[in-house]
C-alpha cells in the first residue's frame, strides 16, 4: 500500500502541466515563458502604480497653492512619463496575448500550422518584452525628472 499524499501531487502535476506530451525544447520554452510572465506581471503592476504618482505627489505631498489645480502644476515630464508608462502597459498586454497563444501552439492547438504559430507568437512575445522594459524605464525616468523639476521649482519660490 502506498501513501496517497505523495501520489496526488504527481497526478496533479501530470494533469496540469502535461509535460509528457512535449519535447524537451517545448518544455524549456514553456518554463521560460512562465518566468517571463512573472517578470512582466511585476513590471505591469509597477507601471500601473506609477501612473498615479504625479497627481498624488502634487496633491498630497507638495504644498500646492490653493488656487491652482494639480493639472496646472504638472510639467511635460509628467505627461511623457504617463505616455511611456501607458505604452509599457500596452506592450505588457501584447506580451500576455502572445504568451497565451504560444502556450496554445506548444500544446498543438493550431494543428498542422503549429510550427509557424509557435515561431510567430514566440517572436511577438520576445519583441513585446524588448519594448516593454525600456519603455517602462524611460517612463519611470520621466517621472523622476518631473519630481526633481517640481522639487527644485518649489525651492525657488
Amino acid at each position: 500500500m502506498h501513501d496517497s499524499a505523495f501520489v496526488l501531487p504527481e497526478v496533479l502535476r501530470k494533469l496540469v502541466f502535461n509535460m509528457f506530451d512535449l519535447t524537451k525544447e517545448q518544455q524549456w520554452k514553456l518554463m521560460t515563458n512562465t518566468e517571463y510572465q512573472k517578470v512582466v506581471a511585476i513590471i505591469m503592476n509597477l507601471a500601473t502604480a506609477s501612473l498615479v504618482l504625479p497627481i498624488v505627489f502634487v496633491k498630497d505631498f507638495l504644498a500646492a497653492p490653493d488656487h491652482k489645480a494639480p493639472a496646472q502644476i504638472l510639467t511635460p515630464w509628467a505627461f511623457w512619463g504617463w505616455g511611456l508608462l501607458a505604452g509599457s502597459l500596452f506592450f505588457g498586454c501584447v506580451f500576455r496575448y502572445a504568451s497565451a497563444k504560444l502556450v496554445k501552439a506548444l500544446y498543438g492547438g493550431y494543428g498542422d500550422t503549429k510550427t509557424w504559430h509557435e515561431r510567430f507568437f514566440e517572436t511577438l512575445r520576445d519583441i513585446s518584452v524588448y519594448c516593454l522594459v525600456p519603455v517602462f524605464l524611460f517612463g519611470l525616468g520621466c517621472l523622476v525628472l518631473f519630481l526633481m523639476t517640481l522639487y527644485f521649482t518649489t525651492l525657488q519660490q
